[in-house]
């Protein structure tokens, strides 16, 4: 068997948690067979979800086009597979209702019986079609696995009057186009893979190799939104392809065509009752578990890209500081995000005062504490995260008020009364930077 062709097929918004599973199963399988994985970039932001997550394209195929689904619509109709429907929404009240697939309606074929006078007088009058596939007669003979798949119970839109194709009419016409002979298909997509095979036999080509997954069960959460919750690619990955659906077993390499030599397709297509939704909670326990595994370097690399896409200028410091960064929020970590109170304190170039901390600068008991604070200035090796937790530790132990005292000093460097463990903020502040806040805040003590 020859190696497989796969397109990925971009969705028209964001790329959901569902896209994406279908796309990185389909890109596993394909590389695991040595076949090629052919994208087109008509969703600039979706393709570049995909390639963030692993999934890069081995070669692109031109996007879709409107005057390419109406060539084909135009061939079916000729030879017979296809018509015109004209039928309006009163009509359609008329016919018996369909308790599956794609339309509310069971159609009636009235408009496939419509005589050549009937239509002409229709299009002259201006009415507005979409095209119906014809559903033949007979069954025809069909390879496994496309044989034991549902038959249409009505003749199924091809086209909508605004020119939308349905899903079976898109992938056809798009996976030639792209000279795609596979497809990766989840088990919400049987209602129509009849269609698909009538189509194919309609133009006279051949049925593409089909491989059918369970249908996907979880969260319909975006990757960019996720990215941007911190989730980690690593964690999403092991979420969609190896642990929350059970799927082969191994490691995940950073590099998915690695992955893709121990990858199991008989293992993928397993019943779908065997596999767990993939629900919020579970992706955020994925998250953290990964996080906290992640060794020094690929925790450091992760939270830098995060951190400066989201604005924090993480990159300004060394990679001393940045490691001691990671050190010192890796325990708090469930994703990402969680560093991001951290490094607004640490990158912000100054701190700022509300009236009500102001106000609270003014009391008795705020003079003693910055004693403190200035003694262990001359007393703490600068950036030594360690030696600051030590001296709060004493502090804590041997002040009268210590919570008091040390709630202070969270304001006096940060402007919050809430936030980060003091001893990594003090540490990775350094000497200079936290001596100005010190400064700062007696002026407002007079």
């Amino acid at each position: 068997m020859s190696a497989p062709r796969l397109r990925l097929t971009l969705p028209s918004g964001p790329l959901t948690l569902r896209n994406a599973r279908a796309s990185l199963l389909g890109a596993l399988w394909a590389w695991s067979e040595d076949g090629l994985v052919v994208s087109s970039n008509e969703n600039a932001s979706a393709l570049e979800d995909l390639e963030w997550l692993g999934v890069e394209p081995d070669a692109m195929a031109s996007a879709p086009k409107q005057a390419r689904y109406d060539a084909a619509a135009a061939e079916l109709e000729a030879r017979g597979a296809a018509y015109r429907c004209y039928c309006t929404s009163g009509q359609y009240r008329e016919m018996p209702a369909s308790k599956s697939g794609p339309e509310p309606i069971l159609y009636d074929g009235r408009c496939g019986r419509l005589k050549p006078a009937e239509r002409a007088s229709l299009e002259k009058s201006g009415r507005k079609h979409r095209f119906r596939l014809r559903t033949p007669d007979t069954r025809p003979e069909l390879p496994a696995p496309w044989h034991d798949q549902p038959w249409p119970d009505t003749d199924r839109v091809l086209m909508e009057t605004d020119g939308t194709p349905a899903p079976a009419f898109a992938a056809a016409v798009n996976d030639h186009a792209a000279q795609a002979d596979t497809s990766l298909v989840d088990g919400d997509a049987r209602s129509w893979l009849m269609e698909r095979a009538l189509i194919e036999l309609a133009l006279e080509r051949p049925l593409p190799r089909l491989v059918h997954v369970p249908a996907f069960r979880g969260s319909e959460q975006s990757i960019a939104a996720l990215r941007e919750d911190g989730h980690p690619r690593r964690a999403l990955l092991a979420a969609l392809v190896h642990d929350i659906w059970l799927l082969p077993s191994g490691p995940l390499q950073p590099d998915l065509e690695d992955t893709a030599e121990a990858f199991s397709i008989d293992a993928a297509q397993r019943d779908a009752d065997t596999t767990a939704e993939l629900d919020e909670d579970g992706l955020r326990a994925l998250s953290q578990e990964t996080l906290q595994a992640a060794d020094e370097a690929d925790l450091r690399a992760t939270l830098v890209e995060h951190l400066t896409r989201r604005g924090y200028g993480i990159m300004q410091h060394e990679p001393e500081w940045q490691a001691a960064f990671c050190a010192a929020t890796r325990s708090s970590l469930h994703t990402l995000a969680d560093a991001e109170r951290l490094a607004a304190v640490l990158t912000a170039p100054t701190v700022d005062y509300d009236p009500s901390i102001i106000r609270t600068l003014s009391r008795p008991y705020v003079g003693p504490a910055l004693d403190w604070f200035e003694s262990q200035l001359k007393a703490v090796p600068d950036g030594d995260i360690a030696a600051w937790r030590a001296a709060i530790q004493a502090f804590r132990q041997d002040a009268a008020s210590p919570g008091r005292a040390l709630a202070t000093l969270r304001l006096v460097v940060t402007g919050h009364r809430e936030g980060p463990a003091l001893g990594p903020i003090l540490g990775l502040l350094g000497h200079e930077r936290c001596r100005g806040r010190l400064e700062k805040a007696r002026r407002h003590m007079r």
